[in-house]
This record gives structure tokens, sequence and C-alpha cells, in this order.
């Protein structure tokens, strides 16, 4: 059975193929996250955090999980799926 470290990195690799331009180490990700070179989006969880960091002349969200200290995945860049993010997050304030 694989830890879920390896399942997020492995996952991370996959996404990365289709939404980054170049060959995107997770490592390099997660030292610019360590080293706060990124903004925070929002908190996700209390587990995860979403971080907006700026690589290849362009910003990427990236889902940073703190237990792990993984990146997970490359969301997709579109600011539709921003938008639809921030909706979804005030429609539950008033429930």
């Amino acid at each position: 059975m694989t830890s879920k470290k390896k399942q997020q990195s492995h996952h991370f690799y996959q996404r990365q193929k289709q939404r980054l331009p170049t060959d995107t180490t997770i490592d390099e990700v997660v030292k610019l996250i360590n080293n706060q070179l990124g903004v925070v989006v929002r908190k996700q969880s209390h587990r995860v955090t979403l971080w907006a960091v700026y690589l290849h002349d362009d910003f990427y969200i990236f889902p940073f999980d703190k237990n792990t200290k993984q990146v997970m995945t490359v969301l997709p860049q579109s600011s539709e799926y921003l938008a639809s993010q921030r909706d979804r997050s005030e429609s539950r304030a008033y429930f």
C-alpha cells in the first residue's frame, strides 16, 4: 500500500504535465512555499491551504498539505475556477 505522501506526489506530477509549461519538481514548489515566496489564497481546511506561486511568468495555485508538507496538485489557472471557488465559499457563510 502506498503512503498518502506518495499518492499526492504522483497526482502532482500527473497534473503538472497537464497544467504547467515546463518540468517543475514538487521540491521546487514546496521550497518556494516554505520560504513564503507565494501568497496564501485561502485556507481550505485545517490541513490544506491554497497558495498562489509565481512560476514561469505566471501565477499557479497549489494546495499545500501541512501534515505531509507536500503540494497535492496544480489547480486550473482560469479565472472562472477561482471565481467559482470564491462564490462557493461565500455561499457557505450564509448557511
